[in-house]
């Protein structure tokens, strides 16, 4: 992608006020536990804008207009926007119509990702792109490429509109050809009983409307 178009989409990320710095949140729980920190991106302040998102879509459908993409695979919820929004922008690009391009979804069943509600048929045979809001550990899109390849599908790509691991996921440890997020950043994190934030503001400074607050002053009263 071109700088120019990391630049447009972190101005929308700031204008829609989606990158929150310097408070106190709880991330979702990691298989080692628990993490705090100061920083948050907040995925659903962007989609009521609806041109802006359609925008950041347009961005990634032209990044991808010349790899041959035929189905986008969006993982449930966040994905399912984006996949309608990608797949709708690749309509009229490198010979795309409606009729040769599709957008479906992996749902999520018992802690995996499949494909179903017939949807394997736009799968099967089919170079897949693969969307998401946020990458954080990247579990989200490794279950949604192995739904895909059991569906017999081929993953060509995963596009996101963030990857907030700080370089830790990428290509690579994804299994995948080509990752392109419109927003790369390093996030500092703490272990939960460790974290300085709780101890220059204490814990009731969490936030409880974003992250995992609510359920970590629950947790905090019930010892």
């Amino acid at each position: 992608m071109r700088q120019c178009d990391f630049d447009e989409a972190k101005r929308i990320f700031a204008k829609t006020g989606a990158i929150i710095t310097g408070d106190h949140f709880v991330y979702a729980k990691k298989p080692d536990g628990w993490y705090h920190g100061y920083d948050y991106v907040n995925k659903d302040a962007v989609y009521p804008f609806v041109s802006d998102v359609k925008r950041l879509c347009q961005i990634i459908a032209i990044h991808f207009a010349n790899k041959g993409i035929q189905t986008v695979v969006g993982p449930t919820v966040g994905g399912v926007i984006l996949s309608q929004r990608i797949t709708d922008c690749l309509i009229g690009i490198d010979g795309h119509s409606p009729t040769n391009i599709f957008s479906v979804f992996a749902d999520e069943v018992n802690g995996e990702r499949v494909i179903k509600r017939g949807y394997g048929a736009y799968v099967k045979g089919k170079r897949c792109l693969i969307p998401e809001d946020i990458i954080n550990s990247g579990k989200t899109v490794m279950q949604t490429s192995k739904a895909v390849l059991e569906a017999g599908g081929e993953v060509v790509a995963v596009a996101a509109l963030c990857n907030r691991s700080g370089g830790k996921v990428t290509a690579g440890t994804l299994g995948v050809p080509e990752l392109a997020s419109l927003l790369d950043l390093d996030m500092q994190m703490f272990k939960e009983d460790e974290c300085p934030i709780c101890k220059e503001r204490g814990i009731e400074s969490v936030r409880t409307d974003l992250g995992k607050g609510l359920e970590f002053l629950a947790r905090k009263k019930a010892t």
